[in-house]
């Protein structure tokens, strides 16, 4: 049994032999190989030299016949973490994460422009001195969610070799330590801030497009409110016009039968009611007249006890609802 060596994969030398139950090292350069039974060739504090490709050949004789095996094997220098401008940057997220039913701010190493080995890992050292590792790897940062309540400090990444090989990269000095930030309750507060207001900024938006599609057949709609989920009633009449809803006498169950037409389940926490145009102003469109009477468990408010009275009605008394007033983004 023979193995061989090569920087390249070319000019292999003869590292090492075994025959006859002895190991042979031919050469001083080499005194740090070892052979282990049912192992084969281990090697002692590796160096950057001890990078390339190895073979073994196994020579078999049995009788008459002789048989030959090789295999290759290449021991690849691990790949540093790298940066643009060297340096390991430290920064804490403009936006909170949300779990566990609360938000937690977020501290991010990076950015690294590659994908390095798995011999390297970033963890994170706290004010206290506590070192943590990294909780989640996200593009080019690694991240610390920080837990509550927040330890306020000076915070740091690292690069932690953890292995003999990577020992043998070649990582500069400022890729091993990042700069420190402070993190303190003010600077956590705001992002904390940002976070939920982004968070109730998307669920208005997908509100607005839940009011566009969810309502029944199109046949409601909210203008000139402040939320999607209020505004001025304007129905498509039976006859397929538009007009504004304008009533002098309107039922406390008026409102739930709205919001359920406009695809919001109506939610007694959030008590939605039904306000005159003092609140959403007064309508162009035609006024659907008629005194309203509903139950609150009609999925339509067509289906709900209507007396026209075929009187014109006081603009004034244009409707509006709010199907969640005290539910807020601000």
């Amino acid at each position: 049994m023979e193995w061989y060596f090569a920087p390249n994969v070319y000019d292999p030398e003869t590292i090492a032999t075994y025959v006859d139950g002895r190991f042979l090292v031919p050469q001083s350069t080499h005194q740090r190989l070892y052979f282990a039974e049912n192992v084969g060739l281990t090697i002692s504090n590796l160096t950057h030299e001890d990078f390339g490709t190895y073979s073994v050949r196994v020579d078999i004789r049995s009788g008459s016949s002789f048989v030959s095996e090789v295999i290759y094997a290449t021991l690849h220098q691990p790949v540093p973490p790298t940066t643009e401008d060297e340096l390991l940057h430290a920064r804490m997220l403009p936006n909170a994460a949300f779990s566990s039913g609360e938000w937690h701010v977020q501290l991010a190493c990076g950015r690294f422009i590659s994908v390095f080995s798995t011999f390297f890992s970033v963890n994170w050292k706290t004010p206290s001195g506590r070192l943590l590792p990294t909780d989640q790897i996200t593009g080019s940062d690694y991240i610390l969610k920080l837990t509550n309540p927040i330890e306020e400090g000076n915070y740091s990444c690292f690069i932690d070799i953890h292995e003999p090989a990577a020992r043998c990269a070649h990582v500069p000095s400022t890729m091993l330590v990042s700069n420190e930030i402070h993190v303190d309750d003010c600077s956590v507060q705001t992002v904390k801030n940002n976070a939920a207001k982004h968070q109730m900024e998307d669920i208005a938006s997908a509100f607005k497009q839940l009011v566009m599609t969810g309502s029944e057949s199109g046949n409601v709609r909210l203008v000139n409110g402040n939320r999607p989920w209020n505004g001025r009633i304007e129905l498509k009449s039976p006859n397929g016009t538009w007009g504004a809803m304008c009533s002098t006498f309107v039922g406390l169950n008026t409102a739930p039968v709205v919001c359920r037409m406009l695809g919001l389940t109506p939610d007694p926490r959030y008590s939605p009611y039904i306000s005159y145009a003092n609140q959403y102003g007064i309508s162009k469109l035609p006024a659907l007249t008629g005194y309203v009477s509903c139950t609150g468990n009609e999925d339509s408010i067509f289906n709900c006890s209507i007396s026209y009275n075929g009187q014109s009605c006081d603009r004034y008394y244009d409707l509006g609802v709010d199907c969640w007033p005290t539910f807020t983004t601000d």
